[in-house]
Parts: structure tokens; sequence; C-alpha cells
């Protein structure tokens, strides 16, 4: 209790510091925690060495993936969703697709949105296993599957993901509807619920 105790002093002393805009002093005691092992400091040293590269002056070589990576190897989510997105800019698709699938187990949104993108795009990075199931991410596209994980995304995230997944998905799924069903019920839908919205607001400003 008192090694948690000390931690939590620590952190509260680092946040405060990044408050008063002292960003070498909150560097310095993230850094301590985070050698520590604790992941949230991990992950904040690696946020702060990224936002605010050129208000610190205590330069740690490649500060930011180095502790993104230790938190994420430590299981905190945000850190391994971070990873995920690094790796996939330098076209390690195969460890990245991993790292969003971690993300993901940990309850974290962009790990179902990432993977999602996987499918979208028909990119083969073989079998992962997301939330107990293994999904196969094969070469060819699999908008089935990228429905599946932004609706999951949707449905259990909160207002992040509701726009992060949620109107990608919409979007998704009106440009991949039959033209018939699109013609036929999407768009007389639209039209009417505009005319009721019309209505709605003349009858509002009448009264």
């Amino acid at each position: 209790k008192a090694v948690v105790s000390t931690q939590s002093t620590g952190m509260r002393e680092a946040v405060k510091s990044y408050q008063d805009e002292k960003y070498d002093d909150a560097l310095l005691k993230y850094l301590i925690l985070a050698e520590a092992g604790v992941e949230m400091a991990q992950y904040n040293l690696g946020w702060l060495c990224q936002e605010f590269s050129n208000e610190i002056t205590h330069k740690i070589p490649e500060c930011t993936r180095i502790y993104y990576s230790k938190s994420a190897s430590n299981g905190y989510g945000p850190s391994q969703a971070y990873l995920a997105n690094h790796l996939w800019t330098k076209g390690d698709f195969y460890e990245s697709a991993r790292w969003y699938a971690k993300a993901a187990n940990n309850k974290v949104d962009e790990g179902l949105f990432g993977l999602g993108y996987f499918s979208k795009e028909g990119i083969a990075v073989g079998v992962v296993k997301v939330n107990g199931s293994s999904l196969y991410f094969g070469p060819e596209r699999n908008v089935t599957l990228t429905k599946k994980l932004w609706f999951d995304c949707f449905h259990r995230g909160g207002e992040e993901a509701a726009v992060g997944c949620g109107v990608p998905l919409l979007w998704l799924t009106l440009t991949t509807l039959p033209p018939s069903t699109l013609l036929n019920t999407v768009l007389p839908s639209i039209l009417l619920l505009t005319l009721l919205a019309l209505a709605v607001n003349r009858c509002t400003n009448s009264s």
C-alpha cells in the first residue's frame, strides 16, 4: 500500500507540473515513475515527449516510441493503440494488427476501428485473435467483417466511438447497399425525415 500511495502522489505531482506548464519538471517526475514500471506514467511520458518536444529541454532519444512501447508491453490499452498506429505508418502491418487486437481486448475503441480498416482494404495479416475469437484477415476485402468490428466498436464505446466508428459504419453501409435499395428505401426515408423536420421547424417558429 505504501508503494501504491507513493506512486499516486508522484502521479498527482507530475500532473500538477504539467498543468502549470512546467514540462521539464513533469517529464522528470513521469520518468521516475515510468522507470518504476507504472504503465500510465509511461504512456503520459511518451505523450508529453510527443506533444511538447519543442518546450522540453531535457531530451530523451526516441522518448515517445520507447515509453509507449514499454507501456504497451505492460498491457496499457491506449499505448497499444498508439504502437499499432506507429507500426502501421512503418508498413509493419502484421505486428500492427496484433497490437490493434490487444488494444481491442483492453476495450480501446481504436483497436476495433483499426482492424476494421484492415479487413475493409484487404490487408492480409493472417489470423488475429480478438476478444476470444480468431478472425482471418486475407488479401480480399471483407466488408462484412469490417461492419461487424465497427458495429462492436460503436455499440460498446462512448461518445468518441459514436463518431469514430459510427460515422464510418453508416457511410460504409450506405455505399455498399444495392442501388435499388438506395433508391427505393433509403432516399425516400431521408426525404420524408427532411420534410418532417422542416414542418416541425416551421410550426415551432410560428408559435
